[in-house]
């Protein structure tokens, strides 16, 4: 119920160790100066795959625009290599249009196509990317083959299908309302009344990072952890606005963030973009964000 509150001022004061011992909310309220303590520097002898070789399957006919988002996003955010493997209905534009990204055909097949999971530190899979069929299957074999990653968008979907989801725990799974109900077993309603609540049902019951998007982004780890940014930023309610995060979340996963601190950083970094441009430009299309992202992010990692 964020939105029936107004501005909130943290002020540190000291209470009896009794009362606080086992709260019955236990929080963590995420600011702009907590990544200065969550995003590693870049070493200043780095080479470009030091910096996070990451892979993305996104874009489908009609949403290839999201592959153009998550991959540029994630090289905004520090990656140094990004390859998207597309479908040959969106190969032509996206290898057209990402000069900066390498574009691969995707087969639909991990076991035996194009694709070695070996030379990537995290994949990004499923904004703009279809829940057809084959997308479910190609989908297990994805979190079969890679360690650490991002599901996004349709990929969520296709995961909410599974009948006996697997484990995930060095994955980041980010919903909005209706995908979170979906992970959950609820309805949305019932998730935008307790999204700390069912944010932390879907971390238990995947095993995963679940960063719940909305006005207040919940971040839930499966142990019980659980951070919050505070956003109430409408700029950002855009489309292509959650396929930018999965590119940062992806960046900071391949280069060996952990986790929890690459949800935390994100959700950050994101909100502080989307703030600032909000200062600057009033409304704004998605696509802008990657800019912001990449000075929000460069102010901390390169001057470490």
């Amino acid at each position: 119920h964020r939105g029936n509150c107004g501005q909130i001022a943290v002020i540190s004061f000291t209470l009896p160790t009794q009362l606080v011992t086992e709260p019955e909310l236990a929080g963590e309220l995420l600011e702009h100066h907590d990544l200065a303590d969550l995003l590693p520097p870049i070493p200043r002898t780095a080479h470009k795959g030091q910096r996070g070789v990451l892979a993305v399957f996104a874009g489908s006919i009609g949403t290839a625009g999201a592959a153009v988002l998550a991959s540029q996003s994630a090289l905004s955010a520090g990656a140094g290599v990004v390859t998207v493997f597309a479908d040959d209905a969106v190969y032509v534009p996206l290898a057209s249009q990402l000069t900066s990204v390498m574009v691969r055909p995707d087969d639909g097949s991990i076991a035996a196509g194009p694709v070695d999971p070996g030379r990537f530190g995290a994949v990004v899979v499923g904004p703009g990317w279809g829940t057809s069929e084959r997308r479910a299957s190609q989908l297990v074999e994805i979190i079969a083959a890679f360690k650490t990653g991002v599901i996004d968008a349709d990929g969520l979907t296709l995961l909410s299908a599974v009948i006996d989801p697997p484990s995930l725990p060095d994955w980041v799974l980010t919903p909005h309302p209706a995908e979170l109900g979906r992970l959950a077993g609820a309805s949305r309603d019932d998730v935008l009344a307790d999204m700390y609540g069912f944010a932390g049902r879907a971390a238990e019951m995947y095993g995963a990072v679940v960063v719940a998007k909305a006005s207040t982004t919940i971040i839930a780890h499966p142990d019980g952890r659980v951070a919050v940014v505070d956003g109430m930023n409408p700029s950002l309610a855009t489309a292509g606005s959650g396929d930018v995060l999965a590119g940062v979340f992806g960046a900071l996963l391949s280069r060996g963030v952990p986790a929890w601190d690459a949800a935390r950083a994100g959700a950050v970094a994101h909100s502080v973009a989307g703030r600032r441009l909000g200062v600057s430009a009033g409304l704004f299309r998605s696509a802008e964000l990657s800019p912001e992202i990449a000075r929000v992010v460069g102010e901390i990692i390169l001057r470490k």
